[in-house]
């Protein structure tokens, strides 16, 4: 199970800033995503390649980047994702600027890059009945 949680943030150094809790001792919010595929979010459906691949700046801007750490994943993904967690879930923290939030065209563009960059993110990981 995939938990994606999106809103805004008023940091515009980038578009969108990702958490995952990765410094977290205990493991990230995605550590079964990242147990699966170490590259999960980088590799050529990775989330944050294929927005970068559509002209978005990101942080992390690179695998090897830290996430920004006030907004490295608030209460909801530490709450339901990470390896702790009873009913696994796999959580991410989206934040969007502003500068994508407050522009009707730049919004609306935004919102259907990011449903179909996340349909081929998660398709590699969904078990089709």
């Amino acid at each position: 199970m995939l938990l994606f949680d999106i809103h805004g943030t008023g940091e515009t150094n980038a578009d969108i800033y990702f958490g995952t809790d990765s410094t977290n001792p205990t493991g990230s919010t995605i550590c079964g995503l990242l147990e699966r595929n170490p590259k999960a979010l980088w590799d050529d459906s990775g989330l944050l390649k294929l927005l970068q691949v559509r002209g978005y700046s990101t942080v992390p801007a690179s695998m090897n980047d830290p996430e920004l750490q006030s907004l490295d994943g608030g209460t909801t993904v530490r709450k339901f994702g990470g390896c702790s967690v009873n009913l696994r879930v796999e959580a991410i923290q989206c934040e969007v600027s502003s500068k994508l939030r407050e522009n009707e065209v730049e919004r609306e563009k935004f919102a259907k890059d990011m449903a179909e960059c996340i349909l081929q993110f998660i398709s590699p990981y969904i078990t089709h009945s």
